[in-house]
């Protein structure tokens, strides 16, 4: 097992639902699990766990979610398998302040991340589609990187980097290089897109 994680303290609420995750998997006699919670989600991953245990656990921990009470268990949203990792599941929290401020605790996520994100190569971030509008509650996160020129990263380098950002973000992140992303969406993203660091 390994303690959860995250830059910030979690709250009453985020504490009773992580509690309760943990109080599901020790029931269940899963003792090798790793929880990474983030602003707006917990990150469950179970890599000794079969295909057909993770949805079992999937099906278990919405159940034992729902028997909270009060803000914590109006704060558990959705419970769902990591679309990357399959031996991971997400637990997405409602934002208790409304839909409307996701992207700016992604911003103030990915703004924290920049010491790191520039020791992975990337000199240049910018938010866009969905999410970096103030109304969405989309499922994944866009982000156009520019990489340095001097570094010879390779594809995998790139996805590892979109791995930590997932972790970090608790959603789905699509990790676009600046040097192969189409011009003209290119000049969209410019306009309307939300810069993080050094844009």
């Amino acid at each position: 097992m390994t303690a959860p994680s995250g830059k910030r303290g979690p709250d009453a609420n985020d504490r009773a639902i992580t509690e309760a995750v943990v109080d599901f998997l020790e029931r269940h006699g899963v003792s090798s699990y790793a929880l990474t919670r983030n602003p707006s989600a917990i990150v469950l991953s179970l890599p000794n766990e079969p295909d057909v245990a993770v949805e079992g656990h999937i099906d278990g921990i919405r159940a034992r979610l729902q028997d909270l009470s009060g803000r914590a268990a109006r704060q558990a949203a959705l419970v769902t398998r990591d679309p990357r990792d399959h031996h991971a599941i997400i637990i997405e929290f409602k934002s208790s302040r409304g839909k409307s401020n996701l992207r700016d605790e992604i911003v103030r996520v990915l703004k924290a991340e920049e010491p790191e994100l520039r020791r992975r190569g990337i000199e240049s971030l910018r938010l866009f589609g969905s999410v970096s509008t103030p109304k969405a509650h989309p499922a994944d996160v866009d982000l156009l990187a520019r990489f340095r020129s001097d570094l010879r990263l390779s594809a995998f380098d790139i996805a590892d980097t979109q791995a930590y950002l997932e972790q970090r973000l608790g959603r789905r992140v699509d990790l676009s290089n600046e040097q192969t992303f189409p011009a003209a969406f290119k000049i969209a993203v410019e306009k309307t897109g939300v810069p993080i660091f050094g844009t």
